[in-house]
């Protein structure tokens, strides 16, 4: 805490101490603004955008052969720099939401979905994995949330606010049956504080 002085008053200087505490909040959840294929896989190549840019039943798609993995999705360009996280947070946690489904395959193929957050294409923390089952019905997957940074990664907000920070999207087929995997959408938001300067001001000696 810092001493605060402030203006007089018929003769008697105001004071205080002025106390730093942090106020919690978060940003979005916000959807990418460009989307692509880091190799061969996914379809159709000319509208991944707006096909997971928003939950509208049109999706991207990949088919995963028996013990195979998809290429990469990548997305990125969230605009958290629209209204920039300020450069005093502390980054809390990260939340990505991925709204898919597995479509067709016979037979008792496993999934892995391999998830990333990137920053510039460089993966920014540990790699969050969850298994998905033949014709598994679309719904939305949660990895991370308000308190998790990908294993305890430093991030900063000049990353969130970078047109590089996004996600990286991967398929692993365990074997038993090719599979085809449909994204619909995926979204991302970001837990931060601020810190609040709390004064608390007093006159003649006191403190309030």
């Amino acid at each position: 805490p810092t001493k605060w002085t402030g203006a007089s008053s018929a003769g008697t200087s105001k004071w205080g101490i002025a106390s730093p505490q942090f106020t919690s909040t978060s940003a979005g959840p916000r959807d990418p603004g460009t989307v692509t294929d880091g190799g061969v896989t996914w379809v159709p190549t000319g509208t991944l955008l707006t096909d997971i840019q928003s939950s509208n039943n049109v999706y991207a798609t990949t088919t995963v052969l028996n013990n195979a993995v998809s290429s990469d999705l990548k997305t990125s360009n969230y605009l958290f720099s629209a209204v920039p996280i300020p450069t005093t947070a502390t980054i809390l946690g990260i939340k990505v939401e991925i709204e898919r489904k597995t479509d067709a395959g016979v037979g008792t193929s496993v999934v892995n979905e391999l998830v990333r957050i990137t920053i510039s294409g460089w993966t920014a923390g540990t790699v969050k994995t969850t298994s998905m089952r033949n014709q598994e019905a679309e719904a939305y997957i949660t990895f991370g949330g308000p308190t998790d940074l990908w294993g305890s990664y430093p991030f900063t907000p000049a990353d969130i606010n970078s047109l590089g920070f996004g996600t990286t999207i991967q398929y692993q087929n365990t074997g038993g049956a090719t599979e085809i995997i449909s994204v619909d959408h995926v979204r991302m938001t970001v837990y931060y504080s601020v810190p609040a300067i709390v004064v608390a001001a007093g006159a003649a000696g006191t403190i309030t």
